[in-house]
């Protein structure tokens, strides 16, 4: 089976490389445990009720960002930050801002 000779052969080069093995380890447990914080922190800023809420989808979302005054938008901060999926965070700040003004009924 020529399959299994280049698994034994690969398998035992990387035997043979304890070096790189700690490297892949390292990076890998690094990796999950970014990961894992990362979910914490996000958890930690969800609000508790949020799944399931039909208030917050995007179409409102948009619409009571788009009524909201110049003044207030102004305030607002905006960037891009590099995380997996499509994702909308909002502050429980701008939130609460988006609620007083009538547009969000949560």
């Amino acid at each position: 089976m020529p399959f299994a000779s280049e698994q034994a052969g690969g398998a035992s080069l990387w035997l043979r490389t304890p070096e790189r093995q700690v490297d892949q380890l390292r990076r890998r447990r690094n990796q999950r445990g970014i990961t894992r914080d990362i979910e914490s922190l996000l958890r930690a800023h969800r609000p508790s009720n949020s799944a399931g809420r039909g208030d917050l989808d995007l179409q409102r979302i948009g619409s009571a960002l788009a009524a909201m005054s110049s003044e207030r938008n102004t305030s607002v901060l905006v960037s891009a930050i590099r995380i997996p999926g499509e994702v909308l965070l909002l502050s429980t700040e701008l939130l609460q801002a988006l609620e007083s003004q009538g547009e969000l009924h949560l």
